[in-house]
C-alpha cells in the first residue's frame, strides 16, 4: 500500500488491487483528538516502508533484581543486558547506561521501529503501573505484572568492512530472530559468514543507516529467565 499527501493532514492510500473505497475522517469537532489519533496512527500503521514495520517490544538494562523489581511491569518478555558496553564500542554511551554510571536504574524500552506508534498506550499504562507499585502515584496497578522475562547477552558486533555486507536471503529483518551456531547469516564481500553460536540477532540495521566501520547488526546469546519478584 502507498499514500499521497493531497493536503495538510489529508491523505490518500491505494493499492494495486481493485476493491471498494473507506473514507476515515478524525477531527470533525476540532476539539475532539481521538479521531485525529487514530487516523494518524493509521497512516503510519499502512504505509510502506523499511521503517514501519511491526517489532516485538523488549527492554535493555541490567538484569538484577533491583531491576527486575521495576522492569516486571513493563508489558515486555525479553530483558537484552550489556555488560561489556558492545553497543558502545567499550564504553557506556546510552541513557540507561549513564543512569547506571550515576549510581541510578536505568530502563530502556524498545517499543518498536521509529514510526510506529501502536504501542503508546500499552507503554502509558506500564508506566502508571509501574508508578503506582512504587508508591509515586495513588491507586494500585490495573495491569499483572510481567510473570517472567528472558534474559539475553550481546555478545558480537557485526560491522559493515570496505568489502561490503549482505545478509543471507530472510536474516536480518528482525530483533530476536533466532540464529543457530554454524549456520549462514550473511557475506563479507564474498566470504560467508557463520554464526559462531546459538542466539539471537538483535538491533538490524536498515540499509539506509549503513555505513563502512559501523554496525549492521549485533549478535547475543540467551543468558537465563528471571522468575517473578
Amino acid at each position: 500500500m502507498a499514500y499521497s499527501m493531497i493536503e495538510e493532514g489529508v491523505w490518500r492510500m491505494t493499492t494495486s488491487t481493485d476493491g471498494p473505497r473507506l473514507v476515515v475522517l478524525g477531527g470533525v469537532h476540532s476539539n475532539e483528538r481521538t479521531g485525529v489519533e487514530v487516523v494518524t496512527r493509521l497512516r503510519e500503521a499502512l504505509a510502506d516502508g523499511k521503517h514501519n514495520k511491526p517489532s516485538e517490544s523488549f527492554l535493555v538494562c541490567q538484569s538484577t533484581p533491583r531491576h527486575a523489581r521495576l522492569y516486571r511491569w513493563l508489558q515486555a518478555t525479553k530483558v537484552l543486558t550489556d555488560p561489556a558496553y558492545i553497543l558502545g564500542g567499550g564504553e557506556p554511551v546510552t541513557t540507561d547506561e549513564y543512569a547506571e554510571v550515576c549510581g541510578a536504574v536505568g530502563i530502556c524500552y524498545e517499543s518498536g521501529q521509529a514510526q510506529d506508534v501502536s504501542r503508546t498506550t500499552e507503554v502509558v499504562s506500564s508506566v502508571v503501573d509501574l508508578l503506582r507499585d512504587m508508591g509515586m502515584t495513588p491507586g494500585d496497578p490495573t495491569g499483572q505484572p510481567t510473570e517472567h522475562q528472558e534474559v539475553y547477552e550481546m555478545t558480537q558486533t557485526i560491522l559493515l568492512s570496505n568489502a561490503g555486507f549482505a545478509y543471507a536471503d530472510g536474516a536480518g529483518q528482525a530483533s530476536f530472530a533466532p540464529v543457530v551456531k554454524g549456520a549462514l547469516l550473511g557475506y563479507h564481500g564474498t566470504k560467508p559468514f557463520r554464526l559462531p553460536l546459538d542466539g539471537v540477532l538483535v538491533f538490524p540495521k536498515v540499509r539506509e543507516h549503513w555505513a563502512v566501520g559501523k554496525p549492521v547488526g549485533f549478535l547475543a546469546r540467551r543468558v537465563s529467565v528471571v522468575p517473578p519478584v
